[in-house]
């Protein structure tokens, strides 16, 4: 004979046979174990995702240095270049200047 247990939901009494309450039981159960894995590991996951993002952003960070660093050595270069330049137009305008004094 099959026995059937009363089960209070809210409001509402439902009449289900013991075998098939046990399996919800069980079933409710499981899935909340279920859920509590699957929580700890979206957190695990974020956890990672908060660790490949510094890593990301440190990467990029050193990569941004590392091109800004490139742009002053260049930039030095030209500058140093260009102070040669000057130097040398300014020698032959010291000595073009002379020769146009005597010309006159």
């Amino acid at each position: 004979m099959t026995r059937f247990p009363i089960v209070l939901d809210r409001r509402h009494y439902v009449m289900v046979p013991i075998k098939q309450l046990r399996d919800m039981q069980n079933e409710i159960k499981r899935l909340g174990e279920s859920g509590e894995k699957l929580s700890a590991k979206l957190d695990r996951a974020n956890e990672e995702k908060k660790q490949s993002d510094a890593t990301l952003k440190t990467k990029i960070d050193e990569v941004d240095i590392r091109r800004l660093e490139d742009k002053i050595a260049y930039l030095q270069s030209n500058v140093e270049h260009l102070k040669r330049d000057k130097g040398e137009l300014e020698e032959k305008i010291a000595s073009l200047s002379p020769q146009a004094q005597v010309a006159d």
